[in-house]
């Protein structure tokens, strides 16, 4: 049997902005539910590839080679060649940001330049989606490498990439 990933991808956003003035209290609430389903597959709303590391401890920078030798959690080659999502999460007791970006020779998602990143603070989450049938390209040698980096010290993060191979 093939290896298949399906699920979903859920976001839920209430929250209350609240006044009191005098006697009376205004009250604006925001209620959004963000619900992506993925099939498995190649197309529109599909994944086909799933690759995760929980806890990665970062002393220096760690490129994660997309189109090259990653092994996912069944043991399976885990070759992208689109990606549809990306969820990195740090720990709230890191003591400094964990930079995500492109590699000065391989940068990918938009990462044109090694100065190119995206801070991860303590206790914070990233979520990239693109559940289109394109996804986010990735070319080998030249735009397959998401970089991990600690701004200060030694970091933890988490993340989950899902995409496909064709």
């Amino acid at each position: 049997m093939a290896t298949s990933v399906t699920g979903k991808v859920s976001i839920l956003l209430n929250l209350l902005l609240q006044n009191t003035v005098g006697l009376q209290t205004a009250s604006a609430p925001l209620e959004r539910a963000i619900q992506q389903v993925f099939t498995s597959g190649a197309g529109l709303g599909a994944i086909n590839r799933l690759y995760s590391e929980a806890d990665k401890s970062l002393a220096a920078a760690y490129d994660l080679d997309l189109a090259g030798t990653l092994t996912d959690a069944l043991g399976a080659a885990c070759v992208f060649a689109r990606v549809k999502l990306l969820l990195a999460w740090a720990p709230a007791a890191n003591t400094a940001n964990v930079e995500i970006g492109g590699d000065a020779a391989a940068a990918l998602f938009g990462f044109k330049d090694p100065t190119d990143v995206l801070s991860i603070r303590p206790g914070g989450v990233i979520l990239l989606m693109a559940p289109d049938a394109t996804g986010y390209a990735i070319t080998a040698t030249t735009a397959d490498i998401l970089q991990f980096a600690p701004s200060a010290g030694t970091q933890l993060v988490s993340f989950a990439v899902g995409g496909s191979a064709t």
